[in-house]
């Protein structure tokens, strides 16, 4: 799941061209986002958590408006994924650990407008 994630999260299809421009609010989730994709394709994975909590600090703030409602429900969905993912490493450290907001790792992702196929696709990959 976190690979297609990855993938929507930077498609064409998802990302409004305004969100390219550094003057856009919305520039800063999708840096945001391509920093996450970078780290997870680099393996660095003590480096995430991190940028976990600066994408959701932002999704939780006032900027997150300059942006779809739709991108922001794909980057939670992704968030709550990669923290499932992140929490269950057993190499990152209590600090490293401390950066994941806990309202992501006990998210209850119908919560977040997913429809319900996409819930159970998001609780079978905390399955794993």
């Amino acid at each position: 799941m976190l690979d297609s994630l990855h993938k929507r999260l930077l498609a064409k299809s998802e990302i409004d061209p305004l969100w390219l421009r550094r003057n856009h609010a919305g520039y800063e989730l999708v840096s945001y986002a391509s920093n996450l994709v970078a780290l997870y394709l680099a393996e660095n994975y003590e480096a995430m958590p991190l940028f976990v909590s600066r994408s959701y600090q932002f999704l939780t703030g006032k900027r997150a408006e300059h942006v779809s409602r739709e991108y922001r429900d794909l980057m939670l969905r992704y968030l709550i994924v990669l923290s499932e993912f992140l929490l269950a490493r057993s190499d990152l450290d209590n600090t490293q650990r401390s950066f994941i907001p806990v309202e992501l790792s006990h998210a209850q992702p119908v919560v977040y407008g997913l429809l319900p196929q996409e819930a159970g696709e998001v609780e079978a990959d905390r399955g794993r």
